[in-house]
């Protein structure tokens, strides 16, 4: 079973490209014109004229930067060129563009380019997707991109992006995903992200991004995915995260964060992930976790958390996973963790956990792995651990167990 998502954590709307209609670029005009003194309550002749120009000139410049893109990436060596080749071919038709009503570009959607992004990205200005996988790109992310005033989607993952994230991402106002993982991007995360009131994703995992995670994140009020996890990132978790009402994935993992874990985390009422393992954060484990009621994984593994397991998890009744291990928390097993029913994965070993094992570990119907190794367990194996009759593994080496083993095990088939 994997725990992860895939590289890519949400789906995004689709945005193959259409053959789309656009008006003619002239008017036409009657056979037979009459002649009115009377003013006319529609558009008189010059401001339909003048409307008509505007779009003309508008496509000139979208063309104008389509024909830098493809240049810029190689176009004559792509798998599919169709229409970029020629003169004759309205860019609405060219593979991978997508127009709107009028005949303006609105998406870009490509895989597996090799190049560079040109600065001319910047002239498509109701461009509202921007798709780019696998694409071997040997540069930056050009500040032009702070243009595309409509942007709703820009999503450039798997392309070996190098540079910093330009601080113009913070005048895309529209933005609603902005997914830049599996590059390498290195610098700080730019504070004026805080201004993309609308974005709901913020995937950012594997790259190299230091700094710390800034306070502004916090004013992202409709942020559903925060992922910044396989990056360089220090400092703490920023206390402002409990002001995100609609988190429901928080990666942070494999990273060089500190400090303790703010007590506001427990205001994130529709957190489903809370992943932080593999960092040097410490302090105890805040009791106020256990406001999270929706979380579904819960791993703090490797780190220096210490101190104890907050009996008030037990009121966590969607969790699946627990993962504690490999800290230094030095109290016993909870008996309220006999209440997540839902709980398939229990991970505490590697700690200094003390006590027996509670009986009401034999509640946990789900349960398919039990960690307990390496820790100062004392007592017997309670032989309601042979009710757990979808326990594949359970690990209890290296503790103060004594007694004999229970004959009851023999019903793990599992």
């Amino acid at each position: 079973m994997s725990l992860r998502p895939s590289s890519s954590p949400s789906a995004m709307p689709s945005f193959e490209p259409t053959l789309t209609p656009y008006p003619s670029p002239s008017p036409t005009l009657s056979s037979n014109p009459t002649i009115s003194l009377r003013p006319s309550s529609s558009s008189s002749p010059t401001s339909i004229e003048q409307r008509l120009e505007k779009e003309r000139k508008e496509r000139e410049k979208e063309r104008e930067a389509l024909t830098a893109f493809f240049k810029a990436t190689g176009g004559e060596n792509w798998y599919v060129n169709t229409g970029w080749t020629d003169e004759g071919w309205d860019h609405c038709l060219w593979f991978g563009i997508q127009c709107n009503t009028k005949g303006i570009v609105t998406s870009l959607r490509f895989d597996g380019l090799v190049g560079v992004i040109p600065s001319d990205i910047g002239k498509l200005s109701k461009l509202e997707s921007l798709y780019l996988k696998n694409y071997k790109i040997d540069g930056t992310i050009p500040s032009e991109v702070g243009m595309l005033s409509e942007l709703k989607y820009l999503r450039i993952s798997e392309s070996n992006v190098h540079g910093t994230i330009p601080s113009e991402i913070g005048k895309l106002s529209q933005l609603e995903e902005f997914y830049l993982s599996y590059n390498s991007i290195y610098g700080t995360l730019p504070t004026e992200v805080g201004n993309l009131s609308m974005l709901q994703s913020l995937v950012l995992n594997n790259n190299k991004i230091e700094g710390t995670v800034p306070s502004e994140v916090g004013m992202l009020s409709q942020l559903q995915d925060l992922w910044l996890d396989d990056n360089n990132i220090e400092g703490t978790v920023p206390s402002e995260v409990g002001m995100l009402s609609q988190l429901q994935n928080l990666w942070l993992d494999r990273n060089n964060m500190n400090g303790t874990m703010p007590t506001e985390v427990g205001m994130l009422s529709q957190l489903r992930n809370l992943v932080l393992y593999s960092n040097n954060m410490n302090g105890t484990i805040p009791s106020e976790i256990a406001m999270m009621s929706q979380v579904q994984r819960l791993d703090l593994n490797n780190n220096t958390f210490d101190g104890t397991i907050p009996s008030e998890m037990g009121i966590l009744r969607k969790i699946e996973t627990l993962s504690l291990g490999n800290n230094n928390i030095h109290s016993a097993i909870p008996s309220e963790i006999g209440v997540m029913s839902q709980l398939n994965y229990l991970s505490l070993g590697d700690n200094n956990i003390n006590g027996t094992i509670p009986t009401e570990v034999g509640m946990l119907i789900r349960l398919g792995q039990l960690h307990l190794q390496s820790n100062l367990i004392t007592g017997r194996i309670p032989t309601e651990i042979g009710v757990l009759s979808q326990l594949e593994h359970i690990f209890l080496y290296i503790n103060n167990i004594t007694g004999t083993i229970p004959t009851e095990v023999g019903n793990l088939s599992m």
